[in-house]
């Protein structure tokens, strides 16, 4: 009987001390995520920012359309200008949402409020940032992604991995824009010549 009340009384207090920790982990845990993603690209600054700013070409270099090619999407108000959203709707993952361009810095800022309503609700911010280097010729791209997230999630957040899947996205997203854009500026630069020599 005493053995009984001995083990008891230890996972009673391993249950406290776990439950204790626990908790401290959920109010000690930031609960702010930023995750801020870089690349260079071989591209002037106001072609990149264009890509960008115009949610009617985000399907181009989406990460989420390689994930969900059939996924079906919109624009509403005047592309390019603050206030136009871009909505989607998943058809391979169960999700839907809008993208609302907040602020613009012309070849420099995007800011864009994201409002995902499934299969979970959720308002991360991403902050498209562009810097000319190399005279003109590359550009500093960076994704900043922004989420104020409540408790406990700040903790669940952590355990379901979510960092990672956001660091991917970003990472893919600035490789398709990075390959597109590059793309475009090789055959600008190429056509240039070639109409020099037509005149």
């Amino acid at each position: 009987m005493f053995l009984k009340m001995k083990t008891l009384t230890i996972i009673l207090l391993a249950l406290s001390a776990l439950t204790t920790i626990i908790g401290l982990a959920i109010w000690l845990m930031p609960t702010t995520l930023v995750i801020e993603t870089e690349a260079t690209v071989l591209a002037p600054a106001p072609m990149v920012y264009q890509k960008v700013s115009h949610l009617g070409q985000f399907h181009t270099w989406s990460p989420w359309l390689e994930k969900d090619p059939k996924q079906r999407h919109y624009v509403t108000g005047t592309d390019g200008s603050v206030g136009s959203q871009y909505h989607w709707e998943g058809v391979a993952e169960n999700g839907t949402g809008s993208q609302t361009i907040t602020s613009l810095k012309p070849n420099e800022l995007v800011l864009v409020d994201c409002h995902i309503t499934a299969p979970f609700e959720s308002k991360p911010q991403f902050g498209y940032h562009f810097a000319a280097a190399d005279g003109g010729n590359k550009t500093q791209a960076s994704i900043v992604f922004t989420l104020e997230m409540g408790r406990p999630f700040n903790v669940i957040s952590r355990l379901i991995g979510l960092r990672a899947e956001i660091e991917a996205s970003n990472v893919s997203a600035l490789q398709n824009l990075k390959r597109i854009c590059e793309s475009e500026a090789l055959k600008a630069a190429v056509r240039q010549p070639l109409a020099a020599n037509a005149q």
